[in-house]
């Protein structure tokens, strides 16, 4: 049973937070055709569904203005300045709001589905499906930011693997023994490595290999 809080926060979930990447995934479409300006988009980012409603209206009983307003240019930019020009059926799309609704679902299955191995098996079929969308999609204007988002997504991938296969161990109800232990030994050893070691040492030879590669080009300059 919920509690009153528990029934409003489900309310501003419902009429605010899902409906917000809506409005990032529109905003291109919504920003070029002038349908919106600039100020209804920022407050459309805090109340978005009075305002998904007036644009639907606006769309389907009113004529747009072909005029595009200068004032949008800087919004658009700075939501598109990552991505590829992305459209459907002729909309122009941001990635952003796909990105909002993977991670949305994502917290969904998690707060709302106890039960762990059904959980692990949902989040394992979630991120499939985003790593084959980003793999076909290439969303990204820079080949090492696809890269790099398509690594962090397997990383993910793997650590549920590797939570799924301890939870079915745990499922069974008797204590590992023999190569089972080794197994989640090393499993335990692994998710360590891809949680702390992994990004730390990132972290510190990214900056290096950076600054090696300044000096390189550098010492090429001088020679010139």
């Amino acid at each position: 049973c919920y509690t009153m809080f528990q029934y409003y926060f489900l309310i501003y979930a419902c009429l605010c937070i899902i409906p917000f990447p809506l409005v990032l995934l529109l905003a291109p479409t919504l920003l070029q055709r002038s349908i919106c300006s600039t100020t209804q988009f920022l407050l459309a980012c805090l109340m978005p569904v009075p305002f998904l409603i007036y644009w639907l209206i606006k769309t389907k009983f009113y004529k747009t203005s072909d005029n595009y307003d200068s004032a949008n240019t800087e919004i658009l930019s700075l939501l598109q300045g990552a991505f590829k020009q992305l459209s459907y059926r002729g909309i122009q799309l941001c990635w952003a709001g796909v990105i909002k609704y993977q991670r949305l679902i994502l917290v969904l299955v998690v707060t709302f589905i106890t039960q762990p191995t059904t959980q692990l098996i949902i989040i394992f079929l979630i991120l499939i499906t985003i790593i084959m969308i980003q793999i076909n999609v290439q969303p990204y204007s820079d080949k090492k930011t696809n890269m790099a988002a398509l690594v962090s997504y397997t990383m993910l991938l793997t650590l549920c693997v590797l939570n799924l296969i301890r939870a079915c161990f745990l499922l069974r109800g008797t204590a590992p023994k023999g190569h089972e232990l080794v197994l989640l030994r090393i499993l335990g050893i692994a998710e360590k490595l891809m949680l702390v070691f992994l990004p730390l040492s990132i972290i510190v030879c990214y900056p290096v290999w950076l600054m090696c590669k300044k000096l390189f080009s550098k010492g090429k300059v001088t020679e010139q």
